[in-house]
């Protein structure tokens, strides 16, 4: 998830940039920045992505140690800012940026050490070391067609949370106290909160009803940006290259979260469990033997023993805790568009 809303906002400032042809009127200062800031989220990028493909510790590695210290950079900037007076709500964003690098930083490490077992998602052409290849955060999964789809719901709705989440905190003081587009406030406070909870309780709680909640939500905002993107450009053309660029990519984000969340109902039409995980060899629980069997057996009759590797294969019988999935990839998902909003406000 991080991966993926870190890749959005990079190419958009990229963008950004292009569009303004350079960095007229900067200082060398905030050139210098600014390309420090761009190779972090570069390196994030680069390393989260392979590391999760590839399942290689360095990458893994590597993205642990650059969330961490953009924690702790990101910690002395928001008390550095704290005590000289800046505005509440940057604050606010700075503080969740160090939050969810350094939950960035926490789950990397789990998967750096899951990797040594084996392949983190069996992907890539590479070979699982056991049965527990797909996993997400560390937890095996049992279809890896749902675990992909759950992670475009959730880095969908990530980019969305960041997106209007950063606008609500910032926006909170102007729309509560002074009275400031209240109605605009409340309306993206309700996007937020409705898609969030409509996607989590969905695919947490395998519930049809949530995900045909979200679905709609999904494809009104999808035709929503599509119409302002076509009037942008129709508009200006190609002198609001980053609003059409940044438009398209909304669409995309949306589609791809009505996509993702149409594939999993109909996963749930034909009987299958969103969250079901492989269960251990030692939660096994034996039937009872009968007596008749006890000491002797017939040739045309089977021991009423458990397969667990068939019930794992075909059941996944277990409902993995929605708290370390959805909860944390939301936190996550809700700051990398902090630090980029932050990036923008402290250069305006």
């Amino acid at each position: 998830t991080s991966v993926g809303i870190t890749a959005f906002f990079l190419v958009l400032e990229l963008m950004h940039v292009f569009e303004v042809q350079g960095f007229h009127d900067w200082t060398h200062l905030e050139v210098f920045l600014w390309v420090i800031d761009t190779l972090r989220a570069l390196a994030i990028t680069v390393s989260g992505y392979l590391g999760i493909k590839w399942s290689h510790r360095i990458f893994l590695g590597c993205f642990c140690a650059i969330s961490l210290i953009s924690s702790l950079v990101a910690l002395i900037t928001c008390l550095s800012d704290f005590f000289s007076g800046v505005v509440a709500g940057v604050v606010v964003l700075r503080f969740f940026a160090s939050v969810f690098f350094a939950l960035g930083g926490y789950f990397s490490w789990m998967l750096f050490q899951r990797a040594k077992e084996g392949a983190l998602i069996g992907g890539g052409g590479s070979t699982p070391a056991n049965k527990d290849a797909y996993s997400l955060l560390g937890i095996p999964m049992m279809d890896l067609q749902v675990l992909k789809a759950t992670q475009s719901v959730f880095t969908s709705l990530g980019i969305v949370v960041c997106l209007l989440g950063s606008f609500v905190i910032v926006g909170f003081q102007g729309a509560i106290t002074e009275g400031k587009f209240t109605i605009l406030w409340f309306f993206c406070l309700g996007i937020v909160i409705s898609m969030s909870y409509t996607a989590v309780t969905g695919i947490t709680r395998s519930s049809s009803a949530m995900l045909t909640c979200f679905i709609c939500l999904s494809g009104s905002f999808c035709g929503f940006f599509l119409l302002a993107t076509l009037l942008t450009v129709l508009t200006c053309g190609t002198y609001c290259l980053t609003s059409v660029m940044f438009d398209l990519f909304v669409v995309g984000v949306f589609g791809t979260a009505l996509q993702s969340a149409m594939f999993l109902r109909r996963k749930l039409a034909e009987g299958v469990s969103l969250t079901a995980t492989i269960q251990d060899d030692g939660e096994e629980e034996l039937g009872p033997v009968p007596a008749e069997r006890l000491g002797a057996s017939t040739a045309d009759e089977r021991p009423p023993t458990v397969d667990m590797e068939a019930g794992a294969t075909q059941n996944g019988v277990e409902e993995f805790d929605s708290s370390s999935d959805g909860l944390a990839g939301i936190a996550r998902a809700a700051i990398v568009a902090s630090a980029a909003l932050i990036a923008v406000i402290a250069r305006s």
